[in-house]
């Protein structure tokens, strides 16, 4: 019976042992990102994304060294668990290619700096921040708050947005007689939007007077869009400004509305 107890004690043991190592690694990490050393790896996107690699590489390795301790307790010696993860990992050479795949997949990613820890992309019809790359997914949190946990070999086709948004620029012709009531109606109409659709309209706008050309002049207003969320421009914003434009006796109609998406300016 003593020996069963204590074999018992001892499973107990090693599994809370090795939450507390976790946890000690979690904490460590921590303190390294937060502290003082630490500053240069938390502005550094792929520093970061090394670092969740790291740490999801450690939480694996704390996990197969503890489960061999385990397995000990039950009569299994470490040689014969460590053939049969010989075994196992020949099984899932041949049998879970997948799994091989994820992990070379996020290693290449992370060397060849396609994407980091932060930056916006768009793999396989999601479009999200890449909030976490793992051993085995990559994770992706949409404009909604939706995460999307995709296998690292699925990242095939990835389509990074450089400004980390999508910069929407709306033109009307500029009344110099009415410059001041249009910057303005424009800015109050670009808050407005921001603050009714707070997740799809990234940062508050810029509102300017673009110098006068060939042309008629023209006031901008650019404001920065979660990609795929055009429809805030087109359908609410360019709507709303002109009936405001009405009412203010200003005659810029629907159709005078310009609307282009890419770089600022």
């Amino acid at each position: 019976m003593i020996p069963e107890v204590f074999r018992v004690a001892m499973i107990v043991i090693i599994a809370v042992g090795a939450k507390y190592v976790l946890d000690f690694i979690y904490w460590m990490n921590r303190k390294i990102i937060e502290g003082t050393t630490g500053s240069v790896i938390a502005r550094s996107a792929k520093a970061l994304t090394l670092n969740r690699l790291v740490m999801s590489f450690l939480k694996y390795a704390v996990f197969l060294v503890a489960l061999g301790l385990i397995l000990r307790e039950f009569g299994v010696s470490l040689t014969a668990y460590l053939a049969g993860a010989s075994i196992i990992g020949f099984a899932v050479a041949f049998g879970f290619q997948g799994l091989v795949q994820d992990l070379l997949s996020g290693l290449f990613v992370i060397l060849e700096s396609q994407f980091v820890v932060g930056d916006m992309v768009e793999v396989g019809g999601q479009v999200g921040r890449v909030e976490e790359i793992g051993l085995r997914a990559t994770k992706l949190r949409n404009y909604l708050g939706e995460l999307f946990i995709l296998p690292n070999r699925s990242l095939q086709q990835v389509g990074v947005y450089p400004l980390g948004c999508v910069v929407a620029t709306v033109e009307v012709p500029l009344d110099t007689a009415r410059a001041g009531d249009i910057l303005r109606l424009l800015h109050e109409g670009a808050m407005q939007l921001r603050a009714r659709y707070p997740m799809a309209v990234i940062t508050d706008p810029d509102v300017a007077e673009a110098e006068a050309g060939p042309g008629h002049p023209l006031a901008r207003v650019h404001l920065s869009v979660w990609p795929g969320q055009n429809w805030v421009i087109e359908k609410a914003y360019v709507p709303r400004i002109v009936q405001c434009f009405s009412k203010e006796g200003i005659s810029i109609g629907e159709g005078q509305v310009v609307v282009h998406y890419g770089g600022k300016g």
